[in-house]
């Protein structure tokens, strides 16, 4: 998830020499094929097909365009068009796969640039008869010119804060008109009398709330790495919300990408043998979440800034397994939290505390879980003698309820305490990642206390 590397990408001498002898391959496979007068023609899109499966087209000049045939892509100008057969199209597509896996590119690079440029060079190639230059020469230049710093902003919805603030990098607030005016004033000034697009983005995204990142990639990677990382900024959030002791409050904030929530509940209600007739019932279903001074003074009690301060870590260098482990777990914490389904909830947090603390799927599950969670979030022996008996019967109601369907009452006082335990968890794991690279070390660490202690 690193959002800065100033390294230029490069590709290393084995994987260069096999690039440049498959692509000379490749431009020998290329097939060139005259599409005949049925077949549809840039000129004529809406022509009737009679081609089964019917083709797609794609313009991108006006003589130039790419035919689509099944999963076959061929590029056309005018009627002449160039493209793999489906044997030579595999192997195609084991090129590009080829050079974007891997550290140097896939951390920068989108796949769908690759597959893009790949094919570009393949095509001009074919083309002219021969190529200008090596496909990693090529490469090399028009990935390194795709790199650029980005700031993405993704719209969140139900999520009202009166003021800017950081989690990690990603940065929460409100789109201001000032923010707006510099690229409309600019726009002004390059292009007086133009229609200025930055004037509707304006009334658009005006107050509408966001989280953003700058980050830097190809355009499209760039997207992709930005979405991962604001999104465990906002579940971050989520699993430091009042929800966290209150467990019947909803959850209804999220990027807007993510968000299942619907603006509203629509109901047509028809009154049998009534004169009421025909009415509309709405309901609101989405909770909004104010983040004033009092609640942002409870999320940081709960230790926002260990969660704040995890995240910028994992950024400076490439995780640990534990570090990604919990990653995970803080994701699947917030979905969690997020269910208004308590036994799913229930059967959730568990399936969290197993992929924290079992070491294997042999692993005794109740006595594990019970075990090193007691150990890891107190050192008082009477609250481990609580906090056991509380996992334990809970553990119940999850599995009734996930073998048999049976939904047992949930007191929600015994809900927030295993919240509470979840969360504790994850804060001391969170510690434990400069001294421990695996959960593995940190549990034998724990059966060595208890096989010292007698």
């Amino acid at each position: 998830m690193h959002l800065y590397n100033d390294m230029a990408i490069t590709l290393n001498e084995h994987k260069v020499k096999h690039i440049d002898q498959e692509s000379l391959l490749l431009i020998d496979l290329l097939e060139t094929s005259t599409l005949m007068p049925d077949d549809p023609v840039a000129d004529d899109p809406k022509k009737e097909k009679l081609i089964d499966p019917p083709p797609i087209l794609t313009f991108t000049m006006p003589d130039n365009y790419i035919l689509t045939k099944g999963n076959l892509p061929f590029d056309c100008f005018k009627r002449t068009c160039i493209g793999f057969n489906e044997e030579n199209y595999i192997r195609f597509k084991k090129l590009v796969d080829t050079i974007h896996k891997g550290h140097e590119v896939g951390t920068k690079i989108s796949h769908e640039f690759v597959h893009k440029t790949v094919w570009g060079w393949l095509i001009q190639a074919k083309r002219k008869g021969q190529s200008d230059g090596s496909l990693s020469d090529y490469l090399h230049e028009q990935l390194n010119g795709a790199i650029k710093e980005y700031k993405m902003h993704f719209t969140i919805l139900y999520l009202h804060p009166k003021y800017k603030f950081n989690i990690g990098l990603a940065e929460f607030g409100s789109f201001s008109g000032e923010y707006f005016d510099k690229f409309i004033d600019t726009f002004n000034k390059n292009k007086p009398g133009l229609p200025n697009v930055f004037v509707r983005m304006k009334k658009e995204y005006f107050g509408q709330k966001y989280v953003a990142v700058t980050v830097e990639g190809e355009k499209i990677r760039a997207q992709q790495i930005a979405a991962d990382y604001c999104a465990i900024a906002v579940d971050i959030l989520k699993i430091c919300s009042d929800t966290l002791d209150q467990p019947d409050l909803k959850i209804s904030f999220d990027i807007d990408f993510r968000s299942q929530e619907s603006p509203q509940d629509k109901t047509l209600v028809e009154a049998i043998n009534s004169e009421d007739g025909l009415t509309t019932q709405l309901r609101r279903k989405p909770a909004n979440y104010d983040l004033e001074e009092r609640r942002m003074a409870a999320i940081e009690k709960r230790g926002l800034n260990t969660f704040r301060d995890f995240l910028i870590s994992i950024e400076q260098e490439k995780p640990s397994e534990l570090q990604n482990l919990i990653l995970r777990a803080i994701r699947r914490f917030a979905d969690a939290l997020t269910n208004t389904d308590l036994h799913r909830r229930v059967a959730s947090l568990f399936t969290i505390l197993e992929s924290l603390l079992l070491l294997d799927q042999d692993s005794p599950i109740t006595d594990s879980v019970v075990k090193y969670t007691t150990r890891l979030v107190s050192k008082d022996i009477e609250t481990r003698k609580i906090l056991s008996v509380l996992i334990k019967e809970l553990y119940k109601v999850r599995s009734k309820w996930v073998h048999h369907a049976i939904e047992e009452p949930i007191h929600e006082k015994d809900l927030a305490g295993l919240q509470i335990v979840v969360h504790t968890l994850l804060k001391v794991l969170i510690g434990k990642t400069k001294q421990h690279k695996e959960k593995a070390t940190i549990l034998k660490e724990i059966d060595d206390a208890i096989l010292s202690a007698g």
